[in-house]
C-alpha cells in the first residue's frame, strides 16, 4: 500500500511481539488493540511496558472487547 503524506516517513511498523527490546522506539502514544485479554502472565507484560517507557511520558490505551458479562451490569 502507497501512503503519500509526509508524516510516514514518521511511522515506525514493527510485525513482532512487542518487548523491551522496541525500548528504543519512543512514540508518542501506544494504543493495544485486544492485547491483554491474550497475554499470560498480563502482570509481567504491564511491567516490561513500563520499564521499556522508561521517563518518557506516553500515554497508553488499552482496548478490551465487550464482554457479555459486562452487558448485564
Amino acid at each position: 500500500m502507497q501512503i503519500d503524506n509526509e508524516a510516514v516517513e514518521e511511522v515506525t511498523f514493527i510485525k513482532d511481539y512487542y518487548g523491551e527490546q522496541h525500548a528504543k522506539y519512543v512514540g508518542n502514544f501506544m494504543y493495544c488493540c485486544h492485547t491483554l485479554e491474550h497475554i499470560q502472565p498480563t502482570f509481567e507484560f504491564i511491567n516490561s511496558l513500563r520499564r521499556s517507557i522508561g521517563y518518557h511520558h506516553v500515554p497508553v490505551f488499552f482496548e478490551l472487547p465487550v464482554l457479555p458479562v459486562f452487558s448485564r451490569i
